[in-house]
């Protein structure tokens, strides 16, 4: 039973808020991204200190270095090529999940499984010198991201958020 004055939300609206706060978290990955740069290149020590920060942070979740990395205004990102495009990606498959596609488990798996093997096809044949692309990083980073989180966050069964 709801508690006076509290609105219950259907189970439709859940999932839909749940995929709405992905949008927010991914975006907000992207802009500490493209933010730290910005900082860096500052002439405010604290901003120059605050992105440092950032950029300590970041690194656990990315090998950051400078040979493969975007820059901005002489600074570099605080993620690599193909994790800037995941990032990227992953807002994109979040924001295209708001909107609709298939919800059959099946083709999700298979979605999910065409953006791993693409990532891991690069990550293989780039760790061996079969070839070293930028384009090549950023392009799988981007489709894997999209992706996997499309396909993630439309496999979320509304029964599963459910908390009645």
């Amino acid at each position: 039973m709801a508690a006076r004055g509290t609105v219950q939300l259907t189970m439709s609206q859940r999932l839909f808020t749940v995929r709405k706060l992905a949008v927010l978290v991914v975006c907000s990955a992207v802009l500490v991204i493209m933010a730290v740069p910005l900082l860096l290149a500052s002439s405010n020590e604290s901003l120059v200190a605050f992105g440092a920060v950032l950029r300590t942070l970041w690194s656990p979740f990315c090998h950051q270095e400078a040979a493969k990395t975007f820059r901005l205004l002489g600074q570099p990102f605080c993620a690599c090529y193909r994790c800037t495009a995941l990032f990227i990606g992953g807002f994109f498959g979040a924001l295209a999940s708001l909107v609709g596609g298939p919800n059959d488990r099946k083709s999700l798996r298979w979605l999910c499984l065409l953006g791993f093997c693409l990532l891991g096809s690069d990550v293989f044949f780039q760790a061996i010198g079969l070839y070293a692309s930028q384009t090549v990083r950023c392009s799988t980073g981007l489709c894997a991201g999209s992706l996997v989180t499309y396909a993630s966050l439309r496999f979320i069964p509304e029964r599963g958020i459910d908390n009645g």
